[in-house]
């Protein structure tokens, strides 16, 4: 599809003139794992799941868990604009472990699940080109060979997950190229969109020519 080659373009850059390389474990301020407490849907907080994650980097807030979450913890697991969240157990057998979602958005408490661990970029990086480098390093398949399997859940190789190889261009680019492919991305889900509106339309006139035939009015 669009989105992914275009991040396979990003990615095959890297011996591109004025770009550096450098092992994600370097670009990190931190990198921790989250929390998990006894369902609250009265006073609890929002935990994030990898059930929120979409597929082209981005995060879904329906069907947010509420948890019971100790007040000191919630303090140090708190999201900020900018974290990125990585899928550290689960996947599945078409799904591999190892997705990764941008968190963008300010005000609200958001916490995270025990499956799931944060990355804090440093300055110098855009966390949002770094979100999409390893969204691309995803989509290639790099996380295939990093997950575990214990008791049916996959679990990835953290350690060697921190050893890739991130291409990185000066600040200025990296905000160039996040705009191209946020601009890409919005143009993938207008077609998906209009692409779906066509096929309700599609099924709708199906339906009535059937009902007219099986009625006996064609």
């Amino acid at each position: 599809s669009i989105m992914p080659s275009a991040l396979h373009e990003v990615l095959s850059h890297r011996e591109k003139e004025g770009w550096e390389i450098e092992w994600l474990d370097n670009l990190l301020v931190f990198k921790d794992s989250g929390v998990w407490g006894p369902e609250d849907h009265q006073s609890g907080y929002a935990v994030l799941r990898s059930t929120n994650f979409n597929n082209n980097g981005s995060l879904c807030f329906d069907n947010i868990a509420k948890r019971r979450v100790e007040s000191i913890k919630v303090g140090s697991k708190k999201l900020v604009k900018g974290d990125i969240l990585l899928e550290r157990s689960g996947g599945g057998p078409k799904q591999p472990v190892g997705r990764v979602a941008y968190f963008d958005k300010d005000g609200d408490t958001f916490v995270f699940g025990n499956f799931i661990t944060r990355l804090r970029v440093k300055d110098g990086t855009y966390p949002k080109f770094l979100l999409f480098m390893l969204l691309g390093l995803y989509y290639q398949g790099a996380t295939n060979k990093l997950q575990k399997q214990t008791t049916g859940i996959r679990n990835l190789n953290f350690k060697e997950y921190l050893q890739f190889e991130i291409p990185l261009p000066p600040l200025s680019e990296q905000y160039h190229i996040v705009a191209y492919l946020d601009q890409l991305q919005s143009s993938v889900d207008e077609l998906r969109r209009l692409q779906q509106e066509t096929q309700k339309e599609i099924n709708s006139v199906t339906s009535a020519v059937l009902d007219k035939a099986f009625r006996g009015e064609l």
